[in-house]
């Protein structure tokens, strides 16, 4: 079994990069918030919507399918895009990474207004109203992409995007409930996921 795993990397080494990389950008994802002062739990109401669960189901569910799809053999790449999807890693986790710690204690796992919750539109939100989403969204399809499958990348991506669309509209929902006029007039002036939309 190892060695037909070891079989989707262009190398021993590189799968060992691979590996490590793939491993700090989810192990970034559960200390980067402690750095950035967030709660663990919060006392605050939730506003989630079943947003949260929906986006973890869904990981799963595009990751199972995407192994699948790569001992099927299913939309092999070439190594060269292999290496393009290590370097995807590390950007879509910069750039999530960057997003939490801008936001600080505003940031949470569940969508929720904090007392004194004030809008952010500095750093990545200076652009992007949602550039933590658009990290994450990098990030799981270049691990996908990485083990050596287009199609398990593509389906994880749609599986990540549609759950995360969901609870963009449910935290843009919140936000506008909580900050009016000023959060709708950022909406205006910003793009949601992406440069350009």
């Amino acid at each position: 079994m190892l060695q037909l795993v070891l079989g989707w990397f262009p190398s021993v080494a590189f799968a060992n990069l691979y590996g490590i990389i793939a491993l700090a950008a989810l192990i970034s994802d559960q200390i980067v918030p402690r750095l950035a002062g967030t709660r663990r739990f919060s006392s605050r109401p939730s506003r989630d919507r079943g947003s949260f669960i929906a986006i973890y189901l869904c990981a799963q569910v595009g990751m199972v399918g995407a192994i699948v799809l790569r001992f099927l053999s299913i939309g092999v790449v070439p190594p060269w895009v292999q290496f393009l999807a290590v370097v995807l890693i590390v950007v879509g986790t910069l750039i999530r990474e960057w997003a939490i710690l801008v936001l600080g204690r505003f940031f949470s796992r569940v969508v929720e207004i904090e007392e004194g919750h004030r809008l952010i539109a500095v750093g990545p939100y200076r652009w992007i109203r949602h550039p933590a989403y658009a990290g994450m969204l990098i990030t799981d399809s270049a691990i996908v992409l990485g083990l050596g499958t287009w199609v398990g990348a593509l389906l994880m991506l749609v599986a990540m995007l549609i759950p995360t669309l969901y609870r963009i509209r449910v935290e843009e929902n919140a936000l506008l409930e909580a900050l009016g006029e000023e959060y709708r007039a950022y909406m205006r002036r910003s793009w949601r996921l992406l440069p350009g939309w």
